[in-house]
């Protein structure tokens, strides 16, 4: 019997000396939250939240009610719409099969595009000030293709006329990038910047196989309200694209087109993005100008 108590009391020794261990392990790697009380006392229930490793140097930061990091863990879902008239940079047809004709009037010729995306994308921010992204999705795109004043016959001295050809376009894209942001007191400056890969394919046109990269690049300023931003800024897009394809004209003649555009480079924007519930993200951004395009996303924090 003396034996057996001995034992059980080593056993509840040791029990207490590990519960207080991992107590104290937890605490440093921790934070202390109340949880109501403890059952048939009044005393707080104390539970340990674990810190997120991310972002690095956040003890370093003077952090408020007012002046909070978002959970540094994020997944969003995207969607993205964009109409802009693109330039033309050259153009030449080949007409029933003929040698290719440079057209002199390219300048004449308009591009209408109506790009729609959907997807999702990932991030982390790794620091106070540095946020790293990925994503993909897919790429609907309807574009209207506009040549003025060209020879719409083979022949020695062609007729000459106009020609409007609808393409529709689909296919996926991925993109990767990183957002940088400094603050002070309630104000805030950031530059998004991201790398996006599309590929694109099309009955009525052919592109190159191995895709087209895309650069974009948006500074912006504004008002920081605890986990809350509104802000207006500019998006830059070093865009170019090659288009060739062949379609048959009224006449009955295949029109072969090879046209190289770009587009205005930057254009202004506002948005607004807020976590509500310190976990559900909301995104809503607006572009006019030269280039129209609206971007909304919900996401999850943690």
């Amino acid at each position: 019997m003396t034996t057996r108590r001995t034992l059980m009391s080593w056993l509840l020794a040791a029990a207490v000396l590990s519960a207080t261990a991992d107590a104290a392990l937890a605490a440093v790697d921790s934070t202390a939250v109340e949880k109501g009380t403890v059952p048939f006392s009044n005393d707080p229930d104390i539970v340990y939240k674990k810190k997120a490793l991310f972002p690095l140097w956040k003890e370093k930061l003077k952090l408020d009610q007012l002046r909070r990091l978002p959970p540094p863990y994020g997944v969003m879902l995207l969607g993205n719409w964009m109409d802009s008239d693109w330039k033309f940079k050259s153009a030449s047809l080949t007409i029933g099969g003929s040698n290719p004709i440079p057209i002199a009037a390219a300048n004449l010729a308009t591009m209408d595009l109506n790009i729609g995306t959907t997807g999702f994308k990932g991030d982390i921010w790794v620091l106070p000030f540095l946020d790293l992204m990925g994503g993909g999705g897919n790429v609907d795109v309807d574009a209207t293709l506009g040549l003025r004043d060209i020879p719409v016959e083979a022949a020695v001295n062609p007729a000459h006329g106009d020609a409007i050809i609808p393409m529709q376009f689909k296919g996926s894209y991925y993109s990767f990038g990183l957002v940088g942001a400094m603050a002070y007191q309630h104000y805030y400056g950031a530059v998004d910047m991201s790398w996006v890969k599309t590929n694109l394919s099309s009955d009525e046109a052919s592109l190159s196989s191995s895709g087209f990269w895309t650069f974009t690049a948006a500074p912006k300023f504004g008002y920081n309200a605890g986990l809350s931003q509104v802000y207006i800024g500019a998006r830059y897009i070093s865009k170019n694209e090659h288009y060739e394809g062949t379609v048959n004209l009224p006449n009955g003649n295949p029109l072969g087109f090879d046209v190289n555009i770009t587009t205005n480079t930057w254009a202004p924007n506002a948005g607004i993005r807020t976590v509500i519930q310190n976990h559900w993200e909301v995104l809503m951004e607006v572009a006019g100008g030269v280039r129209h395009q609206i971007t909304t996303g919900i996401g999850y924090r943690w």
